[in-house]
């Protein structure tokens, strides 16, 4: 009976399973690899809810690994894989069903490629600060919105396909802290999820991340 309550545990919070899940990004097949050239890798994935991720290392891949990894980006699975130590240059933020996606530089994140000065804001009558999208759902073409990278707040980095605060056309990509704030649209489709890759150079591999983590 203990073992059962136990498994119910992790089923319904997976966050708990610390350790349990993989501790390199994970290939992955399917419709993602044809977004923007594809060679994409899986290394965070929320399940459909009304949650954000539950990591709290503002997007610097160094949050230890937890829940049960799964290769299937629209599973009802909620997982984390440290990232920090590979060598990357962009992101892409998906929604489950890849209906809604962003390609951004890691440079867009922080202030310029090598440095671990984060884009910050102590401002908060501010949106945050300038990004430069590459191709998104919204656009084939790269295009400039406002995002949230807010000091003292555990939920940011919050991403969206266009301007943080205008909530539609655009749709919110990724935020942390298991946040409820702007996550409208997480259950209908499909949680969200965050890949890795190195498109410039060589592969993705595991040497040291083109951009330290924040200190």
């Amino acid at each position: 009976m203990e073992n059962i309550f136990l498994a119910w545990i992790l089923i319904w919070f997976p966050q708990l399973a610390a350790g349990s899940g993989c501790t390199t990004p994970l290939q992955v097949t399917g419709a993602v690899q044809k977004i923007d050239g594809g060679n994409w890798f899986l290394v965070r994935r929320v399940r459909p809810g009304n949650h954000w991720h539950p990591s709290t290392d503002n997007l610097a891949g160094t949050e230890p690994v937890y829940g049960h990894c799964d290769a299937n980006y629209s599973a009802a699975a909620t997982f984390g894989i440290p990232f920090s130590t590979f060598f990357y240059d962009q992101f892409l933020f998906t929604s489950g069903d890849l209906s809604e996606y962003a390609v951004v530089n890691v440079g867009e994140v922080y202030d310029e490629p090598m440095s671990s000065v984060w884009r910050v804001t102590t401002d908060q009558s501010k949106w945050g600060f300038q990004g430069e999208m590459q191709v998104s759902s919204l656009s084939t073409v790269p295009y400039n919105v406002t995002w949230y990278l807010r000091e003292g707040k555990p939920e940011d980095p919050i991403l969206s396909t266009g301007n943080v605060g205008d909530y539609k056309p655009a749709t919110y990509v990724y935020a942390e802290a298991s946040a409820t704030n702007f996550a409208q649209d997480l259950a209908s489709l499909s949680g969200a999820n965050v890949f890795i890759r190195k498109k410039h150079g060589a592969a993705l591999s595991m040497t040291p991340s083109q951009i330290p983590p924040p200190v």
